[in-house]
């Protein structure tokens, strides 16, 4: 017994030694586990981070720093001074070079996007491969490997840096040998430093950004627009719309027409459908009988009754089943027009409308496919003749499609009662005005719904499946020397696009340039003190709103007619209008373009411009060139008030707006962006609004009453349209409440002023100055500077406060009720009244 105790100790020591042998194996193998895991981790957080790092960091600076060095000898800076801008501000420079890196990458992205939607799909749209939603970035990024991410980096890379090269380099060169550089403002850049430098870059670049991201987000499509006017203008002109652009499909011309069946005779061999017919073996029996007759001893004929019996019968053209066969890739211009009877040319040509299918594509039916006839064969016939078998009869059953390339097929019965299949050819028209709106949108849907050129396998667009067949440039089978002047002129129209690209570019970097300093000069703003990127911000947006309106009035899609000959229909429906419209409208504009422009630029010209010397009548009262400066000033001040108040600048929607992107203001949509294109089609001219209140005290948006001022002007001014000049809204609304408030900005100034002037003569104070406490002695002519200015700008704040009273009387009803709240009801328990 003690032996069995001490074996069954012995095993149960061993059991328990292999459990833990094998729990600490388990342990082993789970932190194995979990160390493989964590490295994988790892791994995946590092790979991430490194593209990230060389896709949104290094590529952008890499290229704003290789664009820095093509540019140096343009602005005439060297390395050194580069090296020593960056040993001052380092975090500056870097932000500044990246963000010139990006800036490009987004307009050569942009650009290339949109001229694949604007080019015929069979042109780039295989190649440019379109911008996709990316629902799982991170996870696109681990599915792929190291090597195709490098291979990817390296072919943007070459990509961005030969349109650098072609783009950067080679105008900057091209101005600088020239000398032509030098005239153009942005080579010599001017800057105000207002706080250091170090603060100063960053926040400009960063509002640089985010500023072109916005805009690039409302307005690429209109990158898209000019390359379609660009290239729809030049292909028309080198005759090469048919083979770069898309067009609609106008409608169908007839070509020719080929038989649905043939004689039996004229094809030969033993692979083809043997079709018995019954008239045929009834006149070859009757023929049979006429020669026994001819022959006068009534013996039969010698030739075999077989061969009688199917020399007339019909079948189906092999020629059907070849057709069938080919593909897009195929020369099928050669193919039909080489097997089919043509029309005959002197004869009027014979055109059909045809229809829209379902799936947007332009047809002469609804039927997509002819089905190629099988008729029956016997047996008996099959052996005589070497027929194949039944599986060889089924394999040929074959569907003819209707649209083969530019041509439609369609099968007629013609008058002699022969079975004909017709080839229309399609009679491009005009081309698509491209890109379409919201082609660009990643949500769902696809090219399908977009309206973009199809990518790969996806579903064409209607837009697509309509568009009409690209002529290539290996046409007819003529070979490749017939392509030499195609190519020619597609090499002439490169040279052509990069140069209208050259001059586009730096007429978009030195007109608002132009413009800010030029608006600068009229403000008397000190040299000292211009600073460009202002600059161009300002000319911006005075340039921009100019060049939308004049593209929509001169370059609209819908208007076929010539610049001159709308000029000249213009001239010619020129009426003379009432005495009374016409005195109306003379007064709104005198009082627009010429008092009041006058009365605030001497409001500004004093409040900002004078200096003591006038104010001691050391300085001539006025002179002509004091009043022409006046006159401009306050001509720009007016229609620059007036352009924001159209667009709702001065309401906090529109501010809202601006920080989500959006460059209009409230009820600006797309419908805004497109100005009158034709008398048909103008909008309405702006209504008052229902409310009486509204009505007198609106001056913003497109009801306002600035809106209501210019739609007159423009009905008057463009389509001669007299009715509608309107005292009420020119005088009464807008001009001269406008004309009272400039005066009131110099009149009430100078009232107290000469008040203030008369009573310091009364209480006899000094000529010389005024002492005061802490400042010490100040001179007549700079304390009646300051007080002048005072009474000045106390009158615009009651100005502003009588304008803005509504909101004001709002602000602050919301005060005193948060006050009221915070003083007697916050933190108190409140009990409803009970008079027991």
């Amino acid at each position: 017994e003690n032996i069995n105790n001490e074996m069954r100790n012995e095993d149960d020591v061993a059991f328990d030694q292999e459990l833990l042998d094998q729990d600490a194996e388990g342990d082993v193998i789970s932190i194995g586990q979990a160390l493989a895991r964590a490295v994988d981790y790892l791994a995946a957080i590092v790979k991430v981070s490194i593209l990230l790092f060389l896709k949104m960091f290094f590529l952008p600076l890499l290229l704003g720093i290789s664009l820095d060095a093509a540019t140096l000898p343009l602005f005439g800076k060297t390395i050194s001074d580069r090296i020593l801008f960056a040993g001052g501000d380092l975090f500056g420079a870097i932000m500044l070079h990246w963000v010139i890196g990006i800036t490009f990458m987004l307009l050569v992205t942009v650009s290339v996007l949109q001229l694949r939607e604007v080019a015929h799909p069979d042109v780039l749209a295989g190649v440019i491969r379109p911008q996709e939603p990316q629902p799982d970035l991170l996870g696109n990024l681990m599915q792929d490997s190291g090597i195709t991410h490098a291979k990817r980096m390296l072919l943007s890379l070459v990509i961005y840096a030969a349109l650098l090269a072609v783009h950067v380099w080679l105008p900057s060169y091209l101005l600088l040998i020239s000398g032509i550089g030098e005239h153009l403002p942005f080579v010599r850049p001017k800057f105000f430093r207002i706080v250091l430098p170090q603060l100063q870059v960053p926040v400009e670049v960063l509002f640089f950004h985010l500023s072109m991201l916005g805009f690039l987000e409302k307005h690429k499509n209109h990158i898209g627009g000019m390359q379609h006017k660009w290239l729809a203008f030049m292909c028309n002109k080198m005759g090469l719309t048919e083979h770069l652009l898309p067009r609609s499909v106008e409608k169908f011309e007839l070509v020719g027409f080929r038989e649905v069946f043939c004689k039996a005779e004229a094809i030969g061999g033993d692979h083809y459908y043997i079709l018995p017919d019954e008239s045929a073996t009834e006149a070859t029996s009757n023929s049979s009988s006429e020669e026994e007759a001819s022959t006068g001893n009534g013996q039969s004929s010698k030739q075999t009754p077989a061969m009688h019996r199917f020399r007339e019968v019909s079948q189906v053209d092999p020629f059907w089943y070849e057709l069938a066969s080919k593909t897009e890739s195929d020369d099928l211009d050669t193919i039909i027009l080489a097997n089919i009877q043509r029309v005959d040319s002197k004869k009027a040509s014979i055109y059909h409308e045809g229809q829209k299918k379902r799936n947007g594509q332009r047809g002469l039916s609804s039927q997509s496919y002819i089905g190629l006839p099988e008729p029956p064969i016997n047996r008996g016939d099959r052996k005589r003749k070497r027929l194949p078998a039944d599986d060889d009869l089924s394999s040929k059953k074959s569907l003819l499609s209707t649209t083969m390339g530019a041509y439609r097929l369609k099968k007629n019965v013609h008058d002699d009662g022969k079975m004909m299949i017709e080839f229309w050819r399609e009679i491009p028209g005009d081309p698509i005005p491209r890109p379409p709106e919201g082609w660009d949108d990643l949500g769902e849907g696809g090219a399908e719904v977009q309206g973009r050129w199809a990518w790969g396998k996806e579903r064409k667009s209607e837009i697509e499946e309509g568009v009409a067949k690209r002529t290539s440039f290996y046409g007819n089978g003529k070979g490749w020397l017939s392509a030499v002047p195609l190519f020619l002129k597609c090499l002439l129209l490169i040279l052509l696009s990069w140069a209208a690209v050259t001059v586009t570019v730096c007429s978009a970097l030195s007109l608002p340039l132009f413009v800010g300093r030029f608006i600068f000069f009229v403000l008397r703003v000190p040299d000292r003190c211009v600073h460009d990127p202002l600059g161009f911000a300002i000319g911006g947006g005075a340039l921009f709103p100019i060049a939308k309106v004049g593209t929509n009035l001169f370059f609209t899609r819908s208007n076929t007619k010539s610049f001159y000959r709308r000029i000249v229909d213009w001239a010619r429906a020129y009426r003379l209008p009432p005495k009374q419209k016409l005195l109306v409208l003379g007064a709104s504009a005198l009082l627009w373009i010429g008092l009041a422009p006058l009365l605030y630029g001497t409001a500004y010209e004093l409040l900002i411009i004078k200096s003591h010397k006038w104010f001691l009548h050391e300085e001539p009262l006025a002179s002509p060139t004091a009043l022409a400066f006046s006159w401009g000033v306050g001509t720009l001040l007016l229609n620059a008030w007036a352009g924001l108040c159209y667009i709702n600048a001065f309401t906090l929607t529109f501010w809202k707006e601006v920080g989500n992107g959006v460059l209009e203001g409230p009820g600006h949509g797309e419908q805004a962006n497109n100005a009158p294109q034709a008398n048909a089609n103008r909008d309405p001219p702006p209504q008052p609004p229902a409310n009486t209140e509204e009505a007198t005290d609106n001056w913003q948006g497109k009801q306002g009453r600035i809106a209501r001022f210019f739609s007159i002007w423009e009905s008057v001014l463009f389509n001669w349209e007299w009715d509608q000049v309107d005292s009420v809204v020119l005088m009464k609304e807008c001009a001269i409440p406008i004309v009272k408030q400039a005066a009131a900005s110099c009149i009430i100034p100078f009232t107290f002023y000469s008040l203030w002037l008369f009573m310091m003569s009364c209480m006899g104070k000094s000529s010389t100055g005024i002492h005061l406490p802490i400042i010490g002695f100040v001179s007549t002519g700079l304390y009646r500077m300051v007080i002048f200015r005072a009474f000045t700008v106390l009158t615009m704040m009651v100005q502003l406060g009588r304008a803005y009273r509504a909101p004001l009387k709002r602000w602050f009803h919301a005060a005193h009720q948060a006050a009221r709240d915070d003083r007697y009801l916050i933190g108190q328990i409140l009990l409803n009244y009970s008079p027991e």
